[in-house]
């Protein structure tokens, strides 16, 4: 039982909810927004990080492909070796008749510098 004066009114109905289960307790007020406490979408110290490094691989695999050096002697099967890595700018024809051979296995008089190519290496790029 209550104890008011009979001819008092009746109060108003409390104007307070207690939040849904899962969140902090207390209290909020009837009708105000819930601020949504998810971390979605943000990325902490070591995932940023990870993903900056991540960044500067690709980035440098972009920059620094590798390189093949491809023979094409006419009447002979086309011959492929391993150039390294280079600046994809810069121009990196080979010149050096002597080293060619050598590389290749070809007799100096093969190893015109117009038989030589280089290309990149999609395949180890790829991987």
């Amino acid at each position: 039982m209550t104890n008011r004066a009979p001819d008092a009114e009746p109060s108003p109905p409390s104007r307070t909810i207690p939040e849904p289960a899962g969140e902090a307790k207390g209290e909020r007020r009837y009708g105000e927004k819930l601020e949504a406490k998810s971390d979605v979408g943000r990325v902490n110290l070591a995932q940023r990080i990870v993903l900056i490094a991540g960044f500067l691989i690709v980035l440098g695999m972009a920059l620094f492909p590798p390189w093949l050096l491809v023979y094409k002697y006419p009447g002979l099967p086309q011959t492929e070796r391993a150039a390294g890595y280079f600046l994809i700018f810069e121009q990196h024809a080979p010149q050096d008749r002597a080293a060619l051979a050598a590389l290749f296995g070809l007799p100096l008089e093969q190893a015109e510098p117009r038989f030589f190519s280089l290309q990149i290496d999609r395949t180890r790029l790829a991987v």
